[in-house]
């Protein structure tokens, strides 16, 4: 039977429509990825709300890329987003805040890593997923590099050959924190190495440097990088999306997984009952007692994770609250679970505009902009101007250079300054240039021969570009699939910790060690004692062990049976070592105990399970073999 004409105009008219309608083609593409959910969903075999909330999220995540293509405002605030020239103040911030905290941990991260170092390399397991141990270098070439890292940070902090300095320091932390990470537990400081590789790719020695300042008086404007560039603001860009990935990396699993059980429930007070319990501490402000709070700060926290990295991209005044919300976020975990990231919160600085404050500043204490006209060959005003600019702060000097001018002027609204009024007006604009106000009566601007005097032309500088946009695009694809993946044991790319578990108990598992040596001793350790910073009365120290949070991942690798004879043995290893007093034991035998954490109560042993032993065996390789219970 023939189609009604009228059905066939109303098919095309909605098909127009979709094509040429953004809102319409939108909409088209939303339904089409929430069918294409839904029918993952049925095909599954057991369809459950994990699987659901999951399927939530990445259709969430595709509707933003979607709306990227289609929508032309959105597709316009990336273009504003990625493409706007900005000047090399921030950037030039950033360095200082990222290498200031490198150098505050060299001292730490230097003895970390060789602590790890002496555990010997029957510890040392590579990262999943991007094995890059297969090109890594020998302990002594990464020790050397360590020795390095706290005057190579310096350096770069203070812009003293910017560029070596900074990809020397990135490379170290790239080896260094991978090495820290390779023994069963990841810290997770990817953050630091990101940040440095980003800025040693950026042209950050552009201002606030020795690099810049020695530039300007060897070189004059001739040296001046210009004041404003693609790759400045690109650059900063880079280290917004990484921060932002790195909170949703976070923020998702507890979704996925709990949904709003993860917070309106008593999960959050258990967990940070387990965190006291591991850590020892218990805070001064007991939260545990107002359960209501402790679900609003649940609430709170998915709301951060989730929401940084929409904020990061919105604009200025979100990222500010984005900044703002996210230290709030650490302080109340320090606070409330001992568990700061210091790290990452002392980074957070980087999200605010700090030359559009500092410009703010500059025009209400010095009003217009100054613009300076600089003589041609006047060296001193050349030197004084590139220096001001190398430094200018507040963003209030606007510098050329002319051939037709006899003597250096500056004007600021309808005042119009010469000679050495026009120097002194110059200094009073950069603080690195405060100094010469005590002399600048002694500065006198010079004329040399201008005959062959070529007007400055700026540079494209490319590379700059280039260089930053590579780094971009690696680490926000890299940071974007572990995400995806909630892959949390990778290198040099990672997913956050989560603590994702919906915890229904007050109470924990934690690994028990019984120890017979042939001399009748019999020693027993909770695997929680075997901590860096923990000493166990009677038993002396010949190398450190673990940390709390690798010992945490041991405890849990011990309860898979498929892993719990190489845990044990490589646990044993390790033990061995560090107390040649129970070297020669006989048995050493492992229990899963069963303890409430609720403070108060802690270690009282609700039950104890037999795990596995390990007999001694002189004759064998390893010197014992595993026997499971």
């Amino acid at each position: 039977m023939p189609s009604d004409p009228s059905d066939i105009q109303a098919g095309r008219s909605l098909r127009e429509r979709i094509v040429n309608d953004p809102i319409a083609k939108f909409a088209a593409f939303a339904i089409g990825g929430l069918l294409l959910t839904g029918v993952i969903g049925l095909a599954v075999g057991s369809p459950s709300w994990k699987l659901f909330r999951t399927l939530q999220v990445y259709w969430l995540i595709y509707l933003g890329l979607v709306a990227s293509v289609v929508l032309p405002r959105l597709r316009q605030h990336w273009r504003d987003f990625f493409f706007t020239d900005e000047t090399s103040i921030n950037l030039g911030i950033a360095r200082i805040m990222i290498f200031a905290s490198v150098f505050a941990r060299s001292d730490g991260l230097v003895r970390t890593v060789g602590s790890a170092m002496q555990r010997g390399p029957e510890l040392f397991v590579p990262f999943k997923l991007l094995d890059t141990h297969v090109i890594w270098p020998s302990y002594e070439v990464i020790s050397f590099m360590a020795s390095t890292l706290e005057v190579s940070a310096l350096l770069a902090m203070l812009g003293l050959f910017t560029r070596f300095t900074t990809i020397w320091t990135a490379v170290t932390l790239f080896l260094v924190l991978g090495t820290i990470n390779s023994f069963g537990k990841v810290d997770h400081s990817h953050h630091t190495m990101w940040f440095a590789l980003i800025i040693a790719a950026s042209p950050s020695g552009a201002s606030l440097s020795v690099d810049s300042l020695a530039r300007s008086f060897a070189r004059g404007l001739g040296g001046l990088p210009p004041a404003r560039h693609l790759s400045y603001g690109l650059a900063m860009r880079a280290l917004w999306l990484q921060i932002g990935l790195l909170y949703l990396s976070a923020g998702m699993p507890k979704w996925m997984t709990g949904g709003l059980q993860w917070f309106w429930s008593d999960s959050l007070l258990y967990t940070m009952h387990e965190r006291w319990y591991m850590s020892r501490w218990i805070p001064s402000i007991r939260i545990d007692e107002y359960p209501l709070l402790v679900r609003f700060g649940g609430l709170g926290t998915l709301l951060v994770e989730f929401g940084v990295i929409i904020l990061v991209i919105w604009g200025w005044r979100c990222r500010v609250f984005a900044g703002g919300a996210a230290y709030l976020f650490h302080e109340s975990n320090g606070l409330f679970m001992n568990l700061r990231f210091g790290s990452l919160q002392s980074l957070l600085f980087v999200l605010m505009d700090w030359q559009r404050l500092l410009a703010w500043i500059g025009n209400r204490v010095f009003g217009a902009p100054l613009v300076v006209t600089v003589a041609a060959g006047d060296r001193i005003s050349a030197r004084l101007c590139a220096a001001g600019k190398a430094f200018d702060f507040f963003d209030t000097l606007r510098v050329e250079e002319s051939a037709d001018v006899e003597e250096t002027r500056a004007v600021q609204g309808q005042n119009e300054l010469v000679g050495g009024e026009a120097l002194r007006a110059i200094c009073m604009r950069s603080p690195i240039l405060w100094p010469m106000l005590a002399i600048y009566r002694w500065l006198k601007p010079t004329r040399s021969n201008t005959k062959n005097f070529e007007r400055l032309q700026p540079k494209a500088r490319i590379g700059w570009t280039r260089g930053v946009a590579t780094m971009l695009i690696i680490m926000t694809l890299g940071n974007a699939i572990f995400t995806l993946a909630r892959e949390k044991k990778g290198w040099p790319f990672s997913a956050y910790p989560s603590f994702k578990q919906v915890r229904t108990t007050d109470t924990t598992f934690t690994t028990l060690i019984r120890i017979a040596s042939a001399s009748g001793q019999t020693v027993e350790l909770p695997i929680w004692s075997l901590s860096t910073n923990k000493k166990i009365e009677g038993l002396e120290r010949s190398a450190p062990i673990f940390s709390s949070n690798e010992l945490r991942a041991y405890s849990q690798r011990m309860r898979d049976k498929k892993k719990s004879c190489g845990e044990a043995l490589r646990i044993w290893s390790a033990m061995s070592k560090a107390f040649p007093d129970l070297a020669d034991a006989d048995q050493v035998d492992f229990f899963e105990v069963t303890v409430s954490i609720k403070p108060g109560r802690w270690d009282e042993e609700l039950s104890r399970k037999h795990m596995l032993k390990l007999h001694s065996v002189r004759e064998d390789e390893q010197g014992y073999v595993c026997e499971r219970v």
